[in-house]
């Protein structure tokens, strides 16, 4: 109860929140990354981000941290930078370790996907991933540019040799719920709604809880972290807590960090997922919750691209830069302030898109 009470829609609505993560996780997902967020980073980085909360609608996740105590948890890890400059590329070798260790465990469950040896295998190697991932994902956004430039060639090409144990990850997720559905047949989408303790929860007494249930949080839910705990909320509860996260935003504008500068007028097109794609005309401003690999045709079209999540080394950052695309990352709020038809204008040198008309 105390827990509920620290994340009242009164305290959300005071505190300011930075998204920096989103994708086609859920539920199931969002519980391991908020213990990670809220407590594992704490023991293996000496801080960690702060009070978290994952929004997922329909499939489709955001991570929103509390913007003080992320910023408090970057500044920590430039702190430790600072005192002994060799933990970069000691964070950077980490990660493609991890990641190696990843794509070996993944590729060995998939002969058989589904079982609880195959769940804990799956949770146990993604444990250590997450600390060196999070550790140089975070820390470009608060280095100071002297120390940006000098390290960015090495966090850059650790982050991009990492992404494929990422999509691995995410992909085994459908996997293991692909033939949860087959023992169950509760649909697969319903079962990646369900906690890591309602599965263990399975495992052990071959209970679930109501599909009803199951089928809300897909639609809209929360999973609220602090310290390693956490509770969940579906519904019109989801709603609430989103609409109290976004109250500080500016009607029609929204600002974010600027991955890649410019300054470009255009029709907003919002993509989740590739389908979504066809859509997107030649010169449009994409606008997405996170950019991944299979967007990339969309990039190469646009104009100008806006992310609702996301740092200096995001997806969405690291094309921007190839691709010299003006572009924001961090815009959050972006995928509901702005809809698609809005003539925009990005201006990605100050970090803001701004509603000039709807079309």
């Amino acid at each position: 109860m105390l827990l509920q009470k620290r994340f009242s829609q009164d305290k959300i609505g005071q505190d300011d929140w930075v998204k920096h993560g989103s994708g086609d996780w859920q539920v199931l997902l969002s519980c391991y990354f908020g213990h990670q967020y809220t407590q594992t980073l704490k023991e293996t980085l000496g801080m960690q981000m702060g009070k978290t909360i994952l929004i997922t609608r329909n499939g489709y996740t955001s991570t929103n941290t509390e913007k003080e105590a992320l910023s408090k948890f970057g500044n920590h890890l430039v702190d430790l930078v600072k005192k002994d400059p060799t933990i970069v590329a000691s964070w950077c070798s980490e990660l493609k370790k991890q990641a190696d260790i990843v794509e070996r465990v993944i590729k060995d469950l998939r002969k058989d996907p589904f079982g609880e040896r195959q769940f804990k295998t799956y949770v146990d190697c993604l444990y250590p991933y997450v600390t060196p991932h999070q550790a140089i994902k975070q820390v470009v956004n608060y280095l100071p540019l002297p120390l940006l430039e000098k390290y960015m060639p090495q966090f850059q090409e650790a982050r991009q040799y990492a992404e494929k144990a990422y999509e691995e990850a995410r992909v085994y997720a459908y996997e293991f719920a692909n033939g949860f559905e087959k023992e169950t047949k509760y649909p697969a989408k319903c079962l990646l709604c369900l906690t890591e303790k309602e599965i263990k929860n399975y495992f052990k007494t071959g209970k679930l809880i109501p599909k009803k249930k199951l089928e809300e949080r897909l639609k809209a839910g929360a999973v609220l972290f602090e310290d390693g705990k956490y509770f969940v909320v579906s519904g019109s509860e989801t709603d609430a807590i989103e609409a109290a996260m976004h109250s500080h935003e500016k009607k029609g504008e929204i600002s974010g960090t600027s991955a890649y500068p410019g300054k470009v007028t255009g029709i907003v097109k919002i993509v989740f997922k590739p389908e979504e794609g066809e859509k997107f005309n030649e010169g449009d401003i994409l606008v997405s919750g996170n950019t991944r690999p299979f967007l990339l045709p969309v990039m190469a079209k646009s104009k100008a691209i806006v992310t609702e999540a996301g740092g200096l080394l995001s997806h969405a950052a690291i094309t921007a830069r190839e691709y010299k695309k003006p572009t924001i990352v961090g815009a959050v709020g972006v995928t509901t302030v702005f809809k698609d038809g809005d003539l925009v204008e990005v201006d990605a040198t100050k970090g803001i898109i701004r509603k000039i008309s709807k079309r």
